[in-house]
Formats: structure tokens, C-alpha cells, sequence
């Protein structure tokens, strides 16, 4: 586990931060395999932690659609869970049209 990892599981918003100013090559979506391959974005959406993933979302490496070892994305285990704060920054990936005919 990574000192970053562990300040998104923890919540440590200040930490995270920190984190991200001093190491701008720091690997955002490191996935720890120790724990079901889960990344730092998944394990701060896990435990509501609605200000690590807003912070975590705005970086411009981070992949919210990394997968856990059991195929979950962030996205889903933040709706599994009801912390429903996170979803509205949640990017969906490319949006679907509504293909039914209105007759």
C-alpha cells in the first residue's frame, strides 16, 4: 500500500493534495493488489469520501473506469454503497442515444 493510497482511504483531503503537489509524476490509478486490485479513486468512493474523489477527478491522468479484480469501476461501487454525492462528477464515458422512434 502507498502513502497515497492509504490518504484516499483514509480521507486525508490535505494529504492527498499535498501528495499530488509534490510528486507531479505520482501514478494516480496504481492499483493495490493487495487489495483487490482496488485504486485509489475506488477506495476513496468506497468510503464516502466525497472530497478525495472530487479532487482525485479533476486530475487529468486519473481512469475512473479502472476495474477491481471482481470487474467493479468506481462508478459502481459508489452506487453499491449509496454515496450518491460522488455520481454527478462521475464521468459516464460516452453517452448513448436514445434510439426509440416516437411514432
Amino acid at each position: 500500500m502507498t502513502i497515497f493510497f492509504w490518504a484516499a482511504w483514509n480521507g486525508e483531503v490535505e494529504e492527498v493534495k499535498d501528495l499530488l503537489r509534490k510528486n507531479p509524476s505520482l501514478n494516480v490509478n496504481w492499483r493495490n493488489e493487495e487489495n483487490f486490485a482496488w485504486t485509489a479513486l475506488y477506495a476513496a468512493c468506497i468510503n464516502g469520501h466525497d472530497s478525495v474523489v472530487s479532487i482525485l477527478l479533476a486530475h487529468p491522468d486519473i481512469d475512473p473506469n479502472l476495474k477491481e479484480e471482481e470487474g467493479k469501476t468506481p462508478f459502481m461501487t459508489a452506487c453499491w454503497e449509496g454515496n450518491t454525492k460522488q455520481l454527478p462528477k462521475m464521468p459516464l464515458g460516452r453517452q448513448r442515444r436514445n434510439r426509440r422512434r416516437k411514432w
